[in-house]
């Protein structure tokens, strides 16, 4: 217990003199201060571990890092630029990164967290595809090869004004482990092919409301079902 004590007292120390070897560096060396803080062996990143980077590869974590020198000082203050890095090089699909120094006796190791954005559906608008997650926001990932639920449409306005009941739309589908669903969405009817066998063809979505969702639930889940058409919320046809 005493022997952690000291210990973690040394790390302190040691951490506390670093960042007042910073401040007088600033002070006194000014311009040259990036290049003197540079040259310090002390200041380079021991070892670098990356975690949540499950679908971008951790060669481009690496790489974004080495832009800034390998350098736990110039890395931590300079976080925007790693993000921005990650970010143009997966078409946006970093949402944020966290990096944590790690102080030891033996010298600075860095934990870099990358949090990646989930897509919720693929969405293609004529020539345009892009991902949206569940906030809503738009990326174009290089790395997600899944096979995700897939919205075609050639009104991307209407998928994006009413993207809360698509969420549902999705969600209600994904609880029940379907493998495939396609939607093409219009502004006169939504068309669901689930699993490349069963066609259900449901109220525009901004017409979507939670007793046709319910409804929905409750029909395709009847076996040797090839067609369901859902006219309102108390009428359905079943094929």
């Amino acid at each position: 217990m005493g022997k952690r004590r000291k210990q973690n007292r040394g790390i302190s120390f040691l951490y506390y003199t670093m960042i007042t070897i910073w401040l007088f560096l600033v002070s006194a060396t000014g311009f040259f201060f990036p290049y003197v803080i540079d040259s310090l062996p002390y200041f380079k990143i021991r070892n670098l571990e990356v975690e949540g980077a499950v679908v971008i590869p951790v060669e481009l974590v690496a790489k974004a890092v080495s832009e800034v020198k390998n350098n736990w000082l110039f890395l931590y203050t300079h976080k925007g630029k790693v993000l921005e890095s990650l970010r143009e090089a997966t078409g946006d699909a970093v949402e944020d990164v966290k990096i944590e120094p790690k102080f030891s006796l033996k010298g600075v190791d860095v934990k870099l967290t990358v949090i990646e954005r989930e897509p919720l559906i693929k969405v293609v608008v004529d020539e345009k595809v892009f991902f949206l997650d569940e906030k809503g926001y738009e990326f174009s990932s290089l790395y997600h090869t899944s096979d995700y639920p897939i919205a075609y449409t050639s009104d991307e306005q209407l998928l994006k004004d009413n993207f809360k009941t698509l969420v549902k739309l999705v969600k209600m589908f994904e609880e029940s482990n379907i493998n495939s669903i396609n939607l093409y969405i219009t502004d006169i009817n939504t068309i669901v092919y689930i699993d490349n066998y069963l066609r259900i063809t449901i109220p525009p979505i901004f017409s979507i409301n939670d007793e046709i969702l319910i409804k929905l639930r409750e029909i395709y889940k009847i076996q040797d079902v090839k067609e369901v058409n859902i006219i309102s919320e108390g009428v359905a046809i079943i094929k």
